[in-house]
């Protein structure tokens, strides 16, 4: 991340565009947190967090697919590079950061994306306790480092540039020097010359 030190002059001679932007960047960082996030627990057991495998963060994606807003959520805590020496098995993601880079405006609507996910996770392990989040008193929100991990590999799949496919080699075609001279070719290259000549 980089920071920018403008003055005010500088924010003042900016084009409206500009200056509208930076309204929107400073909102955003300074917006409220939502009010109605799960308590925040003074000191959770990082045992109780749920460390999940890449297959179960596959399967918790497919059940919460059909909601764009917690699917984006749930990617968020696989943004960061996996650390390869990490001190803590759990991994921390400000709620601030998660309301800034998808754009939430409703505190509700977090929660309701993290209720989705979390109850998603308690079908995949058929634990009606099972939790994939904790929270403390600094508007942090944790996960457990392997679920980190998994949910990295998972966003770097899905965001992967893809490969076009390759064209396939064409049949060479075999061309005779006896009469009557013609050239052979595969009956799909002929199929789809003759598709080309109509």
């Amino acid at each position: 991340m980089v920071g920018i030190v403008l003055s005010a002059e500088q924010v003042k001679a900016a084009p409206p565009a500009v200056r509208q932007w930076l309204e929107q960047q400073v909102a955003a960082d300074f917006s409220p947190l939502p009010s109605d996030l799960p308590e925040p627990a003074a000191d959770f057991d990082a045992e109780r967090i749920a460390a999940c495998s890449l297959p179960e963060i596959l399967q918790i994606f497919e059940r919460i697919r059909h909601d764009g807003l917690a699917c984006r959520i749930f990617l968020e805590f696989g943004q960061e590079p996996v650390a390869t020496l990490h001190p803590s098995p759990l991994y921390a993601l400000d709620i601030a950061e998660i309301v800034r880079d998808t754009g939430i405006t409703e505190g509700n609507r977090l929660v309701a994306c993290l209720n989705l996910i979390n109850s998603a996770l308690q079908v995949v392990r058929a634990d009606p306790d099972a939790t994939l989040f904790a929270f403390d008193g600094n508007d942090r929100c944790y996960v457990h480092e392997t679920t980190h991990r998994a949910l990295h590999l998972l966003r770097h799949d899905l965001l992967a540039p893809r490969e076009a496919p390759r064209p396939t080699q064409r049949d060479h075609f075999s061309v005779t020097c006896e009469p009557p001279y013609r050239c052979a070719a595969d009956a799909a290259d002929t199929k789809a010359r003759s598709a080309l000549l109509t």
